[in-house]
């Protein structure tokens, strides 16, 4: 073997390395029953209240609702502060990423919201505390807009990408319910937020926000956060306020068919080194 050769195959092999590390997919279909309030974190990394005033009264996998994850909880503050993430059930995640999972169960109606029910995917710096909170989520929300990305910078969180109005007369719900899968993708510094119908073709989020129902020819939203590290605390969060104005219920939201698996060009530079390596021991 002549140097040059040596010296391309062992970058590939390091870079197949590096990639791999955190490479394997994650997905969870919550088939198989457990609390993780009195059970433990499972396959899970932690759990999380970003400020410490949630009450979880439910989270569990196929429980309360068969073959799905259920989140319900009291939270004063909820989502609505920058300090709080509500409560986040996650993986830890080094790299790139695209996370998805179907929303199944939802708190409200059109007639009769919970406020400010809303739950989604979360992707969170781990060092974070009090005043210094930095994460982005993908949210489904048709308490009010259908579908919201949520920007939290030291605490003080930004709204993106808002789908619809529901004191415009739009009816959230029904958009939310035609496109239960949501998507948040990570490429280097930059978030990407989607929606589907079906799980597999996925529209982006728009900016400007209100810009109707995502169908892939609006200009798509992306927020760039070179601040945030390389490993990332990711998951499902349900971060709604109980619903003291409607129904006296509290939040809550059920998930199907969690994944988190690296970004398609990680994934394409993985199958070319490993084809590389492959041949070279071939040969």
């Amino acid at each position: 073997m002549n140097k040059k050769k040596m010296i391309t195959l062992l970058a590939v092999a390091g870079l197949v390395l590096a990639l791999g590390a955190t490479a394997q997919a994650f997905t969870d279909n919550f088939d198989t029953p457990h609390n993780y309030l009195t059970n433990g974190l499972g396959a899970y990394d932690g759990l999380l209240d970003g400020d410490g005033t949630v009450t979880t009264n439910s989270l569990n996998a196929s429980l309360d609702r068969p073959g799905a994850l259920y989140i319900q909880n009291d939270a004063p503050t909820g989502g609505w502060s920058g300090d709080s993430t509500g409560e986040l059930l996650y993986k830890e995640w080094t790299g790139d990423f695209v996370a998805t999972v179907e929303v199944t169960d939802f708190a409200g109606n059109l007639l009769e919201r919970v406020f400010h029910n809303s739950g989604g995917i979360l992707a969170r710096d781990p060092d974070g505390g009090l005043g210094t909170q930095n994460w982005v989520s993908m949210n489904y929300f048709p308490t009010w807009v259908g579908f919201i990305a949520w920007n939290n910078t030291d605490s003080a969180r930004t709204e993106h990408g808002q789908v619809a109005m529901h004191w415009a007369g739009d009816d959230t719900f029904a958009i939310a319910e035609a496109n239960p899968w949501i998507q948040l993708e990570r490429v280097g510094d930059d978030f990407h937020f989607r929606i589907s119908a079906d799980g597999v073709t996925f529209y982006a989020l728009t900016d400007p926000a209100y810009a109707g129902v995502p169908d892939g020819t609006q200009p798509a939203l992306v927020i760039n956060r070179p601040d945030l590290p390389a490993t990332l605390q990711i998951g499902l969060v349900q971060d709604g306020t109980n619903g003291i104005a409607l129904d006296q219920i509290n939040g809550y939201i059920a998930f199907d068919n969690f994944s988190i698996t690296p970004e398609p060009a990680t994934m394409l530079l993985l199958g070319l080194g490993g084809l590389v390596l492959r041949r070279r021991k071939r040969a």
